[in-house]
């Protein structure tokens, strides 16, 4: 029976959760349940007009941030956060950024601390959405993390690339 259990689990991990909530809400929510009342202050800012993901893409981003306030919490000593959620009609961007102390220019070489896998997890979870990640710090200058997406990919109502014959079709005989 606990065999069976855990294939279940693994199975239901297998497939992203629809949320059915708009992302702002859901980085407001981890921001609260990762830095907590003690740490560093949170802003959360979106600019233009929120659209429905898909819920892959809509998974995908908040692990990405996730991760990326984690690490602002276990390793940057930050006084203030700023998530920027831009909605673009061709592509969504997000862009996390704090005050800290900066990373270490080897680790930003390398691309990862030796050991861990929490960047790299980042740049694979935004490849799968068909975005890239992005990330600039200067010792004592703070981080920022920024990933920017192509609306196709991550936005529910968008047409998929494969398709764009199609609405170009559909574009053509409506006049």
């Amino acid at each position: 029976q606990a065999v069976l259990i855990e294939g279940r689990d693994r199975v239901l991990d297998l497939r992203a959760p629809d949320h059915g909530g708009d992302l702002s809400q859901l980085l407001v929510d981890a921001a609260r349940s990762i830095v907590g009342e003690k740490g560093p202050g949170v802003q959360v800012i979106a600019e233009g007009r929120a659209r429905e993901l898909h819920p892959v893409a809509q998974e995908e981003l908040q692990r990405i941030a996730e991760e990326a306030l984690r690490n602002i919490v276990q390793h940057a000593r930050a006084q203030s956060i700023e998530i920027l959620l831009i909605w673009g009609g061709r592509r969504l961007s997000l862009s996390i950024c704090d005050d800290g102390t900066g990373m270490p220019e080897e680790i930003l070489a390398r691309g990862e601390r030796p050991g861990h896998f929490g960047l790299r997890g980042m740049r694979e979870r935004a490849e799968r959405i068909g975005g890239r990640l992005a990330i600039s710090s200067r010792v004592g200058g703070g981080t920022e993390v920024a990933l920017v997406a192509p609306g196709g990919a991550v936005y529910r109502d968008a047409l998929m690339p494969g398709r764009a014959w199609l609405g170009r079709i559909l574009g053509r005989n409506r006049g």
